[in-house]
């Protein structure tokens, strides 16, 4: 039997940060850099790597059927994004969180519908089901770290 096709995870990656870059009113960075001295007040960072979780993964399934079998590529993209306003407005802060969380949802929704990552071979692209959001306020301001997942899967 022969083995299944090489993972487009990578590809999905690159274009998915081109895509984020070209639509969003936040700024998109490709992978966590240890080396940034100063973070700009909102940045959305793609493939940001947790102790116990890598940036992202992937997994091919062979489909059955008839004829030729095909794989399935499902993914998962772990992404996080912080924003930043200088001062002590947390619900403010928590409302311009709300907006980028809505506006990734629908620049996902974008991308597949124009099919503007790999040339529509992506099915589905959407936000994971669970999301960490963490606040914090000090002397510099209010600020929310969120982290999420895109999933999707590829045919």
């Amino acid at each position: 039997m022969p083995s299944g096709p090489a993972p487009r995870i990578l590809k999905v990656v690159s274009g998915l940060v081109v895509v984020l870059t070209e639509h969003m009113t936040i700024a998109v960075q490709d992978g966590p850099d240890k080396s940034v001295r100063h973070v700009p007040d909102e940045l959305l960072v793609v493939g940001i790597t947790e102790e116990s979780q890598p940036g992202y993964t992937s997994v091919l399934t062979r489909q059955e059927g008839m004829g030729r079998g095909r794989y399935a590529e499902d993914f998962t993209i772990q992404c996080c994004f912080s924003v930043f306003n200088g001062s002590t407005d947390v619900p403010g802060i928590r409302a311009r969180a709300d907006e980028v969380l809505t506006e990734v949802h629908d620049v996902l929704n974008l991308a597949v519908d124009q099919a503007l990552i790999l040339g529509g071979a992506v099915q589905y692209l959407q936000l994971g089901e669970t999301f960490a959001i963490v606040p914090v306020r000090d002397g510099d301001g209010a600020g929310v770290g969120v982290l999420f997942d895109v999933v999707g899967q590829l045919l």
